[in-house]
């Protein structure tokens, strides 16, 4: 065969086993045929030998156990040092289970790696450093129907479950692409959740029904469920006076606390103020922790002995008030230590009952107005009238009085007197007024009425004066007729002379 250049060479048909090629060795020339190095299959397709781990089909001079080979029907492995490093089967590619895929931290492959992914557990995928710590992923921000890191339903659909970026510093939860809560870097903010999303607790596993929940009822109000729609409780600690367990922001110290068994009380800036006791269902109230006014259904309202009741024209001031003077006495004053009167409209009455019981016993008397200036003492029905026993007061003349409209009823005497005692009886008496006079000491006994009036004594009338220096001599004098009028002589005994 002539000598011919490759280029002049007309181009064959497909290649096959028994075409051969010239390999020069030292001086001389050797052909090869094809089929020693390749099988060639129909189209001119060469197939390389099946290899293995240990000696891949194609390798290289210095490194013959790497390399690629067939690791089974549709797949090709990859090999390093006799192991098996990849394969590829079909559409997937399989590492081993200590395979890492690993980026260098430049261009050049073989600079130090940085960062890798590998297989945790059957399932799990972690990200590492390149070595054996774990490192990080950054995903893009996503959205509340796209979001960055998605949890589907076991067949990898339904992927608008998961998490997303609100914005800077924030993280959103998204289900069925609509947001449930986020958690945020922002003051007041930390964790927002829907406001139709609760917060829940089942009795047991997470996945068991939930029986205690929170929830939003309103702008500002949380509410306690039952983990659905029913209501649910808020248990707290007992607290102290000084801690209370339901506290405010501005006021530690001021609240609700457990007081003792069965007790829960309010606090003031560590100062009890008030409690409620289930025993006798008592309400409780203190001044500087000391208790001083109790209401039950058994006492009523209990004051200390120290506290009155007091009322005034506004809350804080005060010019009446109940308070007690004694056991069993009541006081009226005028809110301090001074004394004040007790007031009732033109039907209004004081009873007493036929028993020491004022509340179960029967009124059988009554104290009532008749009329102006006049009191009624009757049976509490009105058809028998009562009686009222008294001692007579009585007043000492040693020289000269006068009388006074409120003395009505009083007795004059002249105890002590020295020369002639004087009365001088009142002006203008109001009809019904009266006074009565004895004579102790055998001295004169004078009783004068003003200029206008006069004395009336049976027929004897005119009069101005009428005395006595008898000793047991009595008199009652009674007005009549107000302005101007008389004073009748209802009765006497001993010596008295008109003048």
């Amino acid at each position: 065969m002539a000598d011919t250049k490759i280029s002049a060479l007309a181009s064959g048909s497909p290649a096959a086993a028994t075409d051969v090629t010239v390999i020069a060795r030292g001086g001389a020339n050797y052909k090869l045929a094809l089929s020693d190095i390749w099988t060639i299959a129909t189209g001119s397709q060469l197939l390389a030998p099946v290899g293995s781990a240990a000696a891949p089909s194609i390798s290289f001079a210095s490194q013959t156990s790497s390399g690629l080979y067939a690791i089974g029907s549709g797949a090709v492995a990859m090999s390093g040092g006799n192991f098996n490093t990849m394969a590829w089967y079909g559409v997937e590619s399989i590492l081993p289970s200590t395979g890492v895929l690993n980026w260098s931290s430049t261009t050049n492959v073989s600079a130090g790696r940085d960062t890798g992914l590998a297989r945790s557990a059957a399932g799990v995928v972690k990200v590492t450093d390149g070595s054996t710590n774990l490192g990080r992923i950054l995903t893009g921000g996503g959205s509340v129907t796209s979001p960055a890191l998605a949890i589907g339903s076991s067949d990898g659909t339904n992927a608008q479950n998961g998490f997303y970026s609100t914005g800077v510093n924030g993280i959103g939860f998204t289900r069925n692409g609509a947001l449930l809560f986020t958690i945020a870097h922002v003051l007041g903010t930390d964790f927002n959740l829907n406001s139709a999303m609760p917060l829940n607790w089942s009795s047991g596993a997470a996945t068991a029904a939930a029986d205690v929940g929170l929830k939003r009822n309103a702008a500002g109000i949380l509410q306690v469920t039952d983990g659905s729609s029913g209501s649910g409780r808020i248990y707290v600690a007992d607290g102290t006076r000084a801690l209370p367990s339901l506290s405010f922001t501005s006021e530690p110290d001021s609240g609700m606390y457990v007081v003792g068994a069965s007790e829960v009380g309010l606090s003031v800036n560590d100062t009890l103020f008030y409690s409620m006791a289930q025993a006798g269902a008592q309400h409780r109230w203190y001044v500087s922790n000391v208790e001083r006014m109790r209401f039950n259904s058994t006492v009523g309202l209990n004051l200390d002995s120290l506290i009155p009741l007091t009322w005034g024209t506004a809350l804080g001031s005060k010019d009446i008030g109940l308070a007690r003077a004694a056991a069993g006495i009541v006081a009226v004053t005028d809110g301090s230590t001074g004394s004040a009167s007790a007031r009732f409209g033109s039907t209004g009455t004081i009873l007493w009952t036929n028993t020491t019981d004022p509340i179960g016993g029967a009124s059988d008397t009554r104290l009532s107005k008749a009329a102006a200036q006049v009191l009624s003492i009757d049976n509490a029905a009105g058809t028998v009238m009562g009686a009222l026993r008294r001692a007579i007061d009585f007043a000492n003349v040693t020289t000269t009085t006068n009388s006074t409209i409120q003395q009505s009823g009083i007795c004059f005497t002249n105890t002590g007197a020295g020369g002639t005692a004087t009365v001088n009886l009142v002006d203008n008496a109001p009809s019904g007024t009266f006074y009565d006079f004895v004579v102790t000491v055998a001295l004169s006994l004078d009783v004068v009425v003003s200029s206008g009036e006069s004395i009336q004594d049976g027929a004897s009338n005119g009069t101005t004066k009428i005395t006595s220096n008898t000793i047991g001599s009595t008199l009652r004098l009674l007005a009549v007729g107000g302005a101007g009028g008389k004073w009748f002589v209802m009765s006497k005994s001993g010596t008295w002379t008109l003048s």
